[in-house]
């Protein structure tokens, strides 16, 4: 084996581990998909289900990853803020008590198994960003808003695998994030 080719067969070796291995559809599968959410810390991704973000100019982003396995094939993951809204902002000096969509999040994103046989294993990313997030300003405010202390939006995985039985075909996590 020459050496391009053996670096070749070595980034293919690679990806497949990432992916996982495929399988073919099992329609007759009767376990839930395992469903993690992972948060990005100094020690990689681990699993969390609070995650304390802040509001200023020097908080970092907060890396998020949904990962789902099942032995019988992965057939789609969604990861999405599922709840933008917070309860109360902070304009200038002022806390007002309203729902307020989040301005600057991630969109959604999905993964689907597109071919009879689906990867034992697959993972999507999405990245909060760091820094201020900021609201619309209510009616009548001229400072900019943002969330409010002890305040908080919504982080959602979903899983899914290729079963035809309701109560096996998928599960789901969620990461609230506090502000």
């Amino acid at each position: 084996m020459n050496r391009r080719t053996g670096v070749a067969f070595a980034i293919s070796l690679s990806l497949a581990v990432l992916a996982g291995c495929s399988v073919p559809i099992n329609k007759n599968d009767n376990t839930k998909p395992n469903v993690s959410i992972l948060v990005e810390g100094p020690n990689g991704y681990e699993v969390e289900t609070n995650e304390d973000r802040g509001n200023n100019s020097e908080t970092p982003p907060i890396n998020i990853r949904c990962s789902v396995d099942d032995p019988d094939g992965v057939r789609s993951i969604r990861l999405e803020v599922s709840d933008p809204t917070v309860d109360a902002i902070s304009c200038g000096s002022g806390i007002h008590f309203i729902k307020s969509k989040v301005i600057g999040l991630p969109a959604a994103k999905d993964y689907s198994a597109t071919s009879s046989e689906a990867p034992t294993f697959q993972a999507i990313d999405i990245s909060i960003p760091g820094g201020f997030l900021f609201t619309p300003q209510p009616p009548n405010e001229t400072s900019l808003c943002s969330p409010a202390n002890n305040t908080h939006i919504t982080v959602r995985c979903t899983g899914k695998n290729w079963s035809s039985d309701a109560a096996f075909y998928s599960d789901q996590k969620t990461l609230q994030i506090n502000f």
